[in-house]
């Protein structure tokens, strides 16, 4: 798996390094040779990442610590809308999943939902507030919470409506720091958070669609199926003497992935062999009841014999008898 990631960041670099070298040549007058094309690998992945900011670069950018002028933060329009949130979690249908990380091969053909002018950082905040503050975002054992989370980011985005009906603001009743956004029992009794395992520039917590981000869709699923699997073996994650949580790597959490799918794995191999005992023991099960069939005809043509013997007896008896009686 590290080799794949290894390969594609090369890939990555390579048709950005080649992007950059036609828009330059592109750019220049004169009449100078056409620009080298670049190779059918680099076309595809300039297809796919020439519209994001980390690849193409940002134009008319502003200053990323002036906030937007007269622009609200996606943390107070989630707070202004808490009723709007609230009948949203209670009426919410589960009508899609996002692609796991198997399905890697499919974000290609996938076509990205709707754009959002907030940035990661904002984003990667209003999923803090919204676990923080809402219980059923935090429980991973009763649905799809990384679809939940994603849908009702998108919710929020996209909501035009503004203000409460007294036009307040709904103040938060937690800090984002109070509480987890995830929250998993990992060995024996201990609890790890999967927001506190990861470096905040290591990735996003929800992607802004469904296939913003290759790699955030895939560390959803790895943070999905490591919450869920309770492995005592885990002690990569046991709490430090000071009382914080150690920090792990997205490699050491796709090294735990790989063990439980190699678990997973060996589950599956003795299940087969169950079934296949089952199967055979089926089979001595159906040959014994046709051993014990023959056996009962047998024994029923040897009482057949048996009573046309006597019947021969006793039809031979009664010839001897009439003839003593003649004589």
């Amino acid at each position: 798996m590290k080799q794949v990631i290894y390969k594609w960041g090369n890939l990555q670099q390579n048709a950005k390094k080649t992007y950059s070298e036609v828009k330059k040549q592109r750019k220049l007058t004169g009449g100078g040779p056409a620009p080298k094309p670049p190779s059918a690998v680099e076309e595809k992945i300039i297809e796919m990442m020439k519209d994001r900011p980390n690849f193409s670069g940002i134009s008319c950018g502003f200053e990323s610590t002036m906030p937007p002028v007269f622009e609200i933060g996606l943390v107070e329009k989630a707070k202004n809308m808490h009723a709007e949130i609230q009948s949203y979690l209670e009426n919410y249908t589960e009508r899609y999943n996002l692609p796991r990380a198997n399905d890697v091969h499919l974000i290609p053909f996938l076509e990205p939902s709707v754009e959002s002018s907030y940035s990661e950082n904002q984003i990667d905040e209003l999923v803090n507030f919204l676990c923080s503050k809402y219980p059923s975002l935090q429980d991973i054992s009763s649905r799809d919470i990384s679809s939940l989370i994603h849908n009702i980011v998108q919710f929020i985005v996209n909501y035009r409506q503004g203000g409460t009906p007294n036009g307040s603001f709904v103040e938060s009743e937690l800090d984002n720091s109070q509480q987890p956004c995830f929250s998993a029992r990992v060995g024996d009794g201990q609890t790890g958070s999967v927001s506190s395992m990861f470096p905040e520039s290591s990735f996003t917590s929800i992607p802004r669609s469904s296939t913003d981000s290759t790699s955030s869709i895939a560390l959803i699923s790895l943070t999905e199926e490591f919450a869920v699997e309770e492995d005592a073996s885990s002690s990569s994650i046991a709490k430090k003497p000071d009382g914080k949580r150690k920090r792990v790597s997205l490699g050491d959490l796709q090294t735990m992935q790989y063990e439980v799918l190699e678990k997973q794995k060996s589950q599956a191999d003795l299940l087969t062999t169950k079934l296949k005992m089952e199967i055979n023991r089926e089979k001595l099960e159906t040959k014994n009841l046709k051993l014990r069939n023959t056996k009962l005809r047998l024994e029923i043509r040897l009482l057949k014999q048996s009573v046309q013997s006597e019947e021969n007896a006793m039809l031979a008896l009664s010839a001897v008898q009439s003839d003593n009686y003649c004589s």
